[in-house]
């Protein structure tokens, strides 16, 4: 599959750039037994056409840069720009813990699994507002479970049982995000029913790997609601967007089916999707110049 690092155009320094300083960066360093770089086109490989593509496959050249190497926060804001805020994590690589009131957060019966994986996520939420000069903040739990970011900041955490990502921007320039990261397995079949519209099973019916493309949907839904949810403060269930996927350019369209306010009936969340390294991601994004309703 090839891969456009830059074909949103939205950074004015494109990613072969990014990619090269990496490489410099790195140049005495070895990720176990392959050179460091490998690790770098790895996590590229993951975040593979994420709906802001440019900034963050620039983000994922450089998400090691200042913990592992001498370079300053200074050089890598002067050769492109500050606004990149994307960060991953491993669970089973013994994440840092999270702030105690993060820890408060969690209930008293959680099991190692959920406490690891939630570590992970809000390690990768601090990295990322760190990576926005942000100083690392704990992000609390809402009343239905969405993560409270600080004022000024909008984002999105998401993990599985080996990966872990953070998406956080400013307000002034996002609406919102949603990012949703899923094993590489096939949707259950008995699943189907409750997750995918009677046009989407359709659709799915036609190609060659319904299975898969299932978890798509499901992983796009996921991020799209994330995003969604930042201004609506509103749940329903997976009935309540229809997705039109292009497999080609690797992007979906999440339409609504019924009004959340402020979304109309036929508002639409446009988001990528990408599968690779075991995993499936989907992102979605509005941005602040993006007319709702």
């Amino acid at each position: 599959m090839a891969i456009d690092d830059n074909q949103n155009n939205r950074h004015p320094l494109d990613a072969e750039r990014a990619a090269a300083f990496a490489a410099y960066a790195h140049r005495d360093q070895r990720y176990g037994a392959e050179p460091y770089s490998a690790h770098l086109a790895a996590v590229r490989l993951v975040l593979y056409d994420f709906s802001i593509a440019g900034d963050l496959a620039i983000a994922a050249w450089l998400h090691d840069v200042l913990e592992d190497t001498e370079t300053t926060r200074e050089e890598i804001a002067a050769l492109f720009g500050d606004d990149v805020a994307v960060a991953v994590t491993n669970p089973l690589d013994a994440p840092p813990p999270p702030f105690a009131a993060e820890l408060a957060c969690l209930s008293p019966n959680a099991v190692d699994k959920r406490r690891q994986e939630f570590a992970a996520g809000r390690a990768a939420a601090h990295a990322a507002m760190t990576d926005l000069g942000w100083p690392a903040h704990p992000i609390l739990v809402g009343q239905k479970r969405a993560p409270i970011w600080p004022a000024g900041l909008t984002g999105s955490i998401t993990h599985t049982r080996s990966c872990a990502m953070a998406v956080v921007a400013r307000c002034k320039d996002v609406q919102a995000l949603g990012i949703d990261v899923e094993e590489d397995q096939p949707l259950s079949d008995d699943l189907l029913p409750s997750i995918c519209t009677d046009h989407e099973q359709a659709w799915l019916r036609l190609q060659a790997n319904p299975g898969q493309l299932a978890k798509v949907i499901f992983s796009a839904k996921e991020a799209a609601y994330k995003c969604q949810y930042t201004l609506s403060q509103r749940f329903f269930g997976f009935g309540g967007m229809e997705l039109d996927l292009d497999l080609t350019q690797g992007q979906f369209q999440a339409s609504f089916t019924a009004d959340q306010p402020p979304f109309l009936q036929g508002s639409t969340i446009d988001g990528r999707f990408a599968i690779g390294a075991g995993v499936i991601v989907t992102t979605a994004e509005l941005r602040n110049n993006e007319i709702l309703g």
